[in-house]
């Protein structure tokens, strides 16, 4: 009987596991969106500070909080919640 030590298969299987991906892109692709959804949610939270309009952009990978001045057009964008309610806690 032979002992095989340690991932032999993994540095065999790895290249041909990125290699099928590579191949399989666009279908691999589809039936992703197909069973989680590719949406990107949209919404409103808001004038949540004075002439400041808040959005948030929700999607499978995070979430990005737009906020847009609607007097100057201004925008400031986040990458999570806390930095966003740490800015509307500045000035009200």
């Amino acid at each position: 009987m032979y002992e095989i030590r340690g991932d032999v298969w993994a540095d065999v299987q790895l290249p041909l596991i990125s290699q099928f991906i590579h191949d399989n892109l666009f279908v691999l692709s589809q039936i992703y969106s197909n069973m989680y959804g590719s949406d990107v949610k949209r919404e409103s939270l808001g004038m949540l500070k004075k002439d400041w309009e808040v959005w948030v952009f929700a999607s499978l990978t995070g979430s990005m909080w737009f906020c847009i001045n609607v007097k100057t057009a201004d925008t400031r964008s986040f990458d999570n919640e806390g930095a966003l309610k740490k800015w509307l806690a500045l000035e009200k």
